[in-house]
């Protein structure tokens, strides 16, 4: 990568070419192991839903198999399509772990059903039951909303438009900071002393 650099500034005629030591950036380049999850990303089978092998997406799990593993086995050729188009759009690994998770979630919450089976009713009970039961962030259930609308709408290609409302989780509410004429002379003073260091 940093011969194609080099050899990019270089042919553009770029200043910045001759100012950077380029033997440093060799001799600091590492390569990145076999577990480091872009590496790991590449070590897995695009499609054929075979199994993982050790080393490929995901660390080697060290504890005992999970509902989410049983829903990853019965499901394989679906979320293997969602990755593949996770992977054709260069969306980031955390990205694609997130989204799988999300959707490994909501099939086990629909019975394990057929993802292609399950209509947009329980799609509202899942998000819904997300922000209700589950407490979690309006974050968080924004980011299964986007799992479950990329798996439906580009991989099963189908649309999310009677959806419609659903109780959203709530967003914390943040007080104002007031700071009193005192108080704003010393962080101006403090402000000051910080850009001078």
């Amino acid at each position: 990568m940093v011969d194609a650099v080099e050899n990019l500034l270089r042919t553009a005629r770029a200043p910045v070419a001759a100012e950077v030591d380029w033997a440093f950036w060799r001799d600091s380049a590492r390569s990145l192991g076999r577990d480091h999850p872009t590496i790991a990303r590449e070590a897995m089978p695009a499609s054929g839903g075979e199994a993982p092998v050790s080393g490929s997406r995901f660390k080697d799990k060290r504890n005992a198999r999970s509902a989410l593993d049983a829903v990853r086995d019965a499901h394989g050729p679906v979320l293997e399509r969602m990755l593949a188009e996770i992977r054709r759009r260069n969306y980031s690994i955390r990205t694609e772990q997130a989204y799988e998770s999300w959707v490994c979630r909501f099939v086990l919450f629909c019975g394990n059903q057929d993802p292609a089976e399950i209509d947009v009713v329980r799609i509202r009970a899942f998000l819904e039951d997300l922000a209700v039961s589950g407490n979690v962030s309006a974050s968080t259930q924004n980011q299964a909303l986007n799992a479950l609308a990329f798996l439906f709408k580009q991989v099963l290609g189908r649309s999310l438009d009677g959806l419609g409302d659903f109780t959203r989780a709530k967003r914390p509410k943040l007080l104002p900071v007031v700071l009193e004429h005192s108080e704003v002379g010393k962080k101006a003073v403090k402000t000051r002393i910080y850009h001078v260091f």
